[in-house]
């Protein structure tokens, strides 16, 4: 009998380990945060970031990562991540999120809508099948998915967007790009009159340049190319940027941080680029 006593209580102990560190030192309502794009660099990034200290839903049309990402932080951290496969393609969307939301119940303090980077060149007399294809995926897609989390916001909840320096700057090969990064900073703005009665602020977050995987490989497809070391590639292509040196994740994930948080109360309605001091509006 002994023997089978302190068989069970070896295998159980670590059990209770993680169940009394979760009682005491986790708060017992945490902060809910609605994160879009959570598998892209940037969403996955922000989500990693945020998950230490809230809870979380995660929105991406990749069923298979939501899971394996879900896992990860589930088996790292003890706050609650759920996630959900929306394809912003697909234009009933918003309607799964309703139903998702409806049935879980969770009061949301935050919103992140990470806009798609859509594919569309730089042909702006582009046919119109083109455009309505972009339009879906980076403007209505997202912005339903943002009319339907807000009946959910509490009270004083944050929302960002995540647009892009074309809405500020022109950049010929992204001239498509442009104008959905400048139709979704002067929505902000709209919505900053529409919402701030309900207490909501919203703004947006204009990152230049950032240094993910998939930009680190093309630089250094462009220093194979030309014959040089990837840092050399690299310090030409930033000589003209004041920093000296393109957006970083860790930068992004700082900036929503803060403006998801009481720190940024009194801002809303803005555009906030973050391009190292690239752009040249004022």
């Amino acid at each position: 009998m002994e023997a089978f006593k302190h068989y069970y209580f070896r295998k159980y102990f670590n059990y209770w380990i993680v169940l009394t560190l979760c009682i005491f030192f986790i708060p017992l309502s945490a902060d809910t945060y609605l994160i879009t794009g959570a598998n892209g660099a940037i969403g996955e990034a922000v989500v990693k970031k945020l998950a230490k200290d809230h809870d979380l839903i995660m929105l991406s049309f990749n069923e298979e990562r939501l899971s394996v990402l879900q896992k990860h932080l589930s088996d790292t951290y003890c706050h609650e991540y759920l996630h959900l496969c929306i394809d912003f393609n697909d234009t009933d969307c918003a309607k799964k999120l309703i139903e998702f939301l409806r049935d879980k119940q969770k009061q949301i303090h935050g919103v992140l809508i990470v806009t798609p980077r859509p594919n569309f060149g730089n042909n702006l007399l582009a046919e119109r099948s083109n455009w309505e294809e972009m339009f879906q995926s980076g403007f209505y897609g997202p912005l339903s998915v943002l009319k339907a989390t807000i009946p959910y916001i509490n009270q004083h909840g944050k929302i960002v967007i995540i647009a892009g320096t074309s809405s500020v700057t022109y950049l010929p090969q992204y001239a498509g790009a442009a104008v959905l990064r400048r139709m979704w900073t002067t929505l902000v703005k709209g919505l900053a009159f529409q919402l701030g009665p309900q207490t909501l602020s919203i703004n947006a977050l204009s990152p230049g340049v950032i240094l993910t995987p998939f930009h680190e490989e093309r630089i250094s497809k462009r220093a194979e190319e030309n014959n040089r070391t990837y840092e050399e590639q690299l310090e030409i292509e930033t000589a003209q940027i004041p920093l000296k040196h393109y957006t970083t994740l860790d930068e992004v994930c700082n900036s929503v941080q803060f403006l998801i948080s009481n720190q940024s109360d009194g801002i809303t309605g803005k555009n906030i680029v973050l391009d190292e001091g690239l752009s040249d509006s004022y």
